[in-house]
């Protein structure tokens, strides 16, 4: 019986083929038409001489995919849960902010959180533009009666106390009653005198520097 001779492999063998597509070849792997492969001349995987290195393409191209990944259609109450969570991103909705988004990559997967992400960027530029940056603030819990009660009751005794100091510094003023007192040496003016001395009691008191202390902390200039 005749010996047959086994064909030669071809160079390099199967791995150089799947290193070396053509663009027909390689738009038939990733399944597009060569149309859409030769206008994406900005993908990995091209060599210098138009052939395609098979693997460096479907990275290229499912990272691509990736980043055009179409949202999914989420149920609205969930956004609408996930847009009132946007406004109040402090500790105690952090919390709430991620349960709702880990529901939505449960159920609709990472369309779900592409459909997510796009709401939470409208929501914060729609925010933005009605409100501006607005200074940081801690939702508080509900009070009870009991404490609604005492924090009103100390808010009044508090403005019942500034009224009195302003009465008192009203009648004080109308009186004369008035010293100034240096903030630095502690002295008093007393009939026009800075003087070491304790203001006398029931006089209102401003703080205002004597001529001494300001010629210490800006002294003159001499001419040149």
């Amino acid at each position: 019986m005749p010996k047959t001779t086994e064909a030669p492999k071809p160079s390099g063998g199967h791995t150089a083929d799947l290193e070396s597509l053509t663009q027909q070849q390689a738009a038939w792997l990733i399944g597009k038409p060569t149309s859409w492969l030769r206008d994406r001349a900005d993908l990995d995987g091209r060599r210098p001489d138009g052939k395609y290195n098979a693997r460096d393409l479907v990275r290229a191209f499912l990272a691509d995919e990736k980043s055009r990944l179409e949202p999914a259609e989420v149920p609205e109450p969930d956004l609408q849960a996930m847009v009132q969570t946007c406004g109040h991103l402090e500790d105690t909705h952090r919390s709430i902010g991620i349960q709702i988004l880990e529901s939505i990559q449960a159920r609709f997967g990472a369309a779900g959180l592409a459909r997510a992400g796009e709401i939470l960027l409208r929501s914060l530029k729609w925010d933005h533009a009605r409100w501006g940056d607005q200074p940081s603030h801690r939702p508080r819990p509900k009070l009870t009666e009991a404490e609604v009660r005492a924090k009103v009751l100390a808010d009044l005794e508090e403005r019942v106390a500034d009224r009195l100091r302003e009465e008192e510094e009203r009648e004080s003023r109308q009186l004369g009653r008035v010293v100034e007192q240096c903030p630095d040496c502690r002295r008093v003016l007393w009939v026009l005198e800075w003087r070491k001395m304790v203001p006398p009691a029931g006089y209102l008191i401003d703080e205002i520097e004597c001529d001494d202390c300001l010629v210490k902390k800006f002294p003159p200039r001499l001419p040149a």
